[in-house]
């Protein structure tokens, strides 16, 4: 049994829990090992929460639950995450894409002023953001000013994360990734060139994979120089794949070479939304589950791992509001892009709205967003004022489909037993009803 008192925590007794196991170690020491938090009330009373290092990572898990427990508390907090899209422009040209579309819509201005970018970093952190993740949107090493931004998030004490397609990854980059210890995730989505120029486009600007992957192993070898045996602990790395008919033959080539190139972990995911929906022969579904158990019985060990989809390949979605009753990863997790014009940062609900604040106003449409930055608002303003708040009382009813609904879930479940015993605390396990249905 656990209590916290004074800010310690102190054990009076040891409760065992049939099921599972507990999971011990630092974040990224221990992402993708657990797939549920045993949460823990001082009178020993307990509930098992479904979830898992994916919708943490990069921040730290008690980051998270003492936001929340701040909110329990009636205080008014901004979010702990912020997803920053600070650019609209690509090399890629995938075809599988819920960006393509809405940046479009414009020509230019697809960059956000440098200047507020910067300005908005300092303001995050004096207001508790812990982690802030370079995303898109377009992608994120377009900016000529990412490099600044990651250096000032680590100075002011905030994790930061890149995600990209890796088109412009270079040697030049990698000092600055290693010093702000930033966690780098790169859509692969092939295992050779040609089909990473048909899913990336034929005409695109994109480097070839062989060119990227040659970058990725310089950042390992230095980053093994830099912190030896804990590198994967200090500044993870990860990739990612689309699962699509184009590439279904490479799933487990792609896996082995994710793996021998020295990236710690790898993620398959489904393409989702309508607009993009994919099919699959009966012959390449057998393919691709032939793959995954390759990939579980010869790819997957101790330092490497591998998460496959818990979606079906072919899902278009479901109703969120059977799942969870408020959106907390709107306001948890903000996602902030390129407003309707460059020096203005939209704040959208989450990524399914993505490009609702780039695009500019049509008349008769009303755009799905908070409402916009320009260095003086803070997130915590927007979200809770009157548009913030009638948006929110909107989900999830409003929406069609979450990409969100792990998160929302798990964000739910630990706010309601802090409800109920706000000096809970929350500990990784590793449940085995729930051990292959963990993601990240």
């Amino acid at each position: 049994m656990l209590s916290a008192i004074d800010e310690r925590v102190r054990c009076h007794r040891v409760v065992p829990v049939q099921g599972g196991r507990f999971v011990h170690g630092s974040d990224n020491g221990v992402f993708g090992r657990w797939n549920a938090l045993l949460a823990v009330s001082p009178a020993a009373s307990s509930r098992m929460i479904r979830a898992h290092g994916g919708e943490f990572i990069p921040g730290r898990l008690d980051d998270h639950v003492e936001r929340l427990r701040a909110v329990a508390r009636g205080e008014k907090r901004g979010p702990v995450q912020v997803d920053f899209d600070v650019s609209m422009a690509c090399p890629s040209a995938c075809s599988f894409c819920f960006s393509a579309p809405y940046r479009a819509t414009r020509k230019d201005g697809r960059l956000l002023d440098g200047d507020l970018l910067l300005a908005l970093i300092r303001q995050w952190a004096g207001e508790g953001v812990r982690v802030v993740r370079f995303d898109g949107g377009g992608d994120p090493l377009t900016h000529p000013r990412l490099p600044e931004a990651l250096s000032l998030s680590a100075r002011l004490g905030m994790r930061t994360a890149v995600l990209t397609a890796g088109d412009l990854l270079s040697e030049a980059l990698v000092p600055v990734l290693l010093a702000a210890r930033t966690y780098l995730r790169v859509s692969l989505n092939a295992a050779s060139e040609e089909t990473r120029r048909l899913l990336h486009g034929r005409q695109s600007g994109g480097a070839r994979l062989a060119s990227i992957l040659r970058v990725v192993d310089v950042l390992v070898r230095r980053r093994a120089q830099k912190w030896g045996p804990a590198a994967a602990v200090e500044m993870p790395l990860g990739a990612t794949s689309m699962i699509h008919p184009a590439n279904v033959g490479e799933v487990a080539a792609l896996a082995r070479l994710v793996r021998d190139i020295g990236f710690d972990h790898l993620s398959f995911r489904v393409v989702l939304g309508r607009d993009h929906k994919v099919m699959f022969s009966s012959e390449q579904a057998e393919s691709l589950k032939a793959q995954f158990a390759e990939i579980r019985r010869t790819v997957v060990n101790e330092s490497f791992q591998v998460f496959l989809p818990t979606r079906d390949l072919t899902d278009t979605g479901y109703v969120p509001s059977r799942y969870f009753t408020v959106c907390r990863a709107s306001t948890h997790r903000a996602v902030v892009e390129v407003g309707s014009t460059p020096d203005r940062a939209a704040v959208v609900p989450c990524g399914r709205y993505r490009g609702e604040g780039y695009r500019s106003s049509q008349a008769g449409r009303r755009r799905v967003v908070f409402g916009e930055l320009d260095g003086t608002d803070s997130l915590a303003d927007l979200h809770a004022g009157p548009a913030g708040r009638q948006l929110l009382a909107e989900f999830p009813q409003r929406c069609g489909d979450c990409i969100d609904r792990s998160v929302n879930t798990a964000l739910e479940d630990i706010a309601e037993f802090l409800q109920q015993s706000p000096r809970a605390l929350f500990h990784p396990f590793d449940a085995d009803a729930l051990r292959d249905d963990a993601g990240a």
